[in-house]
């Protein structure tokens, strides 16, 4: 079972979680699979998948006509659910949506920062341990909603070489979507390269097990990533006046089910509360679904007896968790002091499922202590900043000088006769 630390007695550190990183042997195979991806295309697809899934993936994406019979199969309390989901993703994404802002010179010139979509996008959706069609939502539709046109979605193939049909029933809720039955580190180089009819893309966005997120490091640079999403995570802060032990257990185990490399914490300074919540844990893990995965997430887990809740709040910004849930008296208060988290969950009311269907942000959150430095993903994501500088003859006058000043000083000549030229025309009186 999960095991119980005291920083009273021994100080506490946290190893970041991409343990197939720290694999010289898993590293390099990664890499040989994203070359040989790269160099031969979709043969190279087939066979990895042959060999890691069992099963030969389809040639073609998945017909729109198959999507719709995909949905139309589902149940009309799934529908409704995907529907709400879609709808308060989309309300929240919108809503963070930048502008292009043109700024004037007093001269008249003009300065610019200019908004626009990726043209492409490949998004990963996994299926590998459970099928995950929130998020087909929460990174393709992100996609849509920022104004990407067209959509590249990837996601393990089952028997007939297509993903899993829940996956395909949550594309149908995409305008315009390809989605293609391939997995794993082939998946995201058939997405950065291209491989058959799967075309090269500008980001590859989405979560996935630890291979996924070494391919995303591998491809890189040529082409962008979201984030590095590996196996999920979550801590809880919690106070024993504000806390029900029952609740904690349940928002632990619903991270726990996810991966047999994943990581839950409690933080408190009770440790009252932290016996009351092993036991709670014990008793849920019986018989659970996936007890083996559960079982094997809480060996890499703890409940941790801090001194007081400053120190709760240290050590998770030290461990920068996925997701962060505050079940104290002041959650807000005290999440102000919370730097490093990809989400924070406010409150009893708050559980972090909610965040991984509907409350609106993405479930797409950085892993593994990238929290310091990656944000969640979002439409932000999918977009690119341009510069625009559009000045005219009286802006330039005032600026030549300082511009050729700063070209002799960096000995760069031709940057300063760029300058130059243009002010001996001026000179000359054109």
């Amino acid at each position: 079972m999960i095991e119980i630390y005291d920083t009273n007695k021994k100080p506490i550190n946290f190893s970041y979680q991409q343990s197939a990183d720290d694999d010289r042997k898993i590293r390099k195979q990664v890499q040989e699979m994203v070359n040989l991806v790269k160099n031969d295309g979709w043969p190279a697809v087939v066979d990895y998948s042959e060999k890691y899934d069992g099963v030969k993936p389809a040639t073609d994406p998945v017909t729109k006509e198959q999507l719709v019979r995909a949905w139309e199969a589902l149940d009309p309390d799934q529908q409704k659910a995907l529907k709400l989901a879609r709808q308060r993703i989309e309300r929240y994404q919108r809503g963070l949506l930048p502008e292009s802002k043109l700024f004037t010179e007093l001269s008249g010139g003009v300065l610019g920062d200019l908004v626009r979509p990726v043209g492409r996008a490949g998004c990963y959706i996994p299926g590998g341990h459970v099928p995950l069609p929130s998020s087909v939502l929460m990174t393709g539709y992100i996609a849509e909603v920022a104004g990407v046109k067209e959509i590249i979605l990837c996601s393990p193939p089952g028997q007939d070489g297509l993903p899993h049909p829940v996956i395909q029933a949550a594309a149908s809720l995409l305008k315009d979507v390809k989605l293609f039955g391939v997995g794993g580190v082939q998946a995201v180089a058939a997405m950065a390269y291209g491989a058959g009819k799967i075309p090269p893309v500008d980001i590859v966005a989405g979560p996935g097990n630890s291979y996924v997120t070494l391919a995303k490091k591998e491809v890189y640079g040529d082409v962008d990533i979201d984030m590095l999403a590996g196996p999920s995570e979550i801590a809880i802060i919690a106070e024993a006046s504000a806390a029900e032990p029952r609740l904690i257990a349940a928002d632990l185990l619903s991270q726990a089910e996810h991966d047999a490399e994943a990581r839950v914490f409690l933080f408190t300074p009770e440790l009252e509360l932290i016996e009351a919540v092993r036991r709670e844990l014990s008793q849920l893990v019986k018989d659970h679904q996936h007890e083996a995965v559960i079982l094997s997430s809480l060996k890499n887990s703890g409940l941790v007896h801090t001194e007081d809740l400053d120190e709760a709040v240290e050590l998770s910004n030290q461990l920068a968790p996925e997701h962060l849930e505050l079940q104290v008296e002041e959650p807000l208060l005290l999440a102000r002091n919370c730097k490093n988290a990809g989400a924070i969950f406010c409150g009893n009311w708050t559980p972090e499922p909610i965040g991984d269907y509907v409350a609106g942000p993405s479930h797409t959150l950085p892993t593994g202590g990238s929290a310091r430095f990656f944000s969640p993903l979002s439409v932000y994501s999918f977009i690119r900043h341009q510069s625009l500088v559009a000045l005219n003859e009286a802006d330039y006058r005032k600026i030549y000088e300082e511009t050729e000043t700063l070209a002799e000083m960096e000995s760069l000549p031709a940057h300063r006769y760029s300058s130059a030229v243009r002010r001996e025309i001026l000179d000359d009186g054109r």
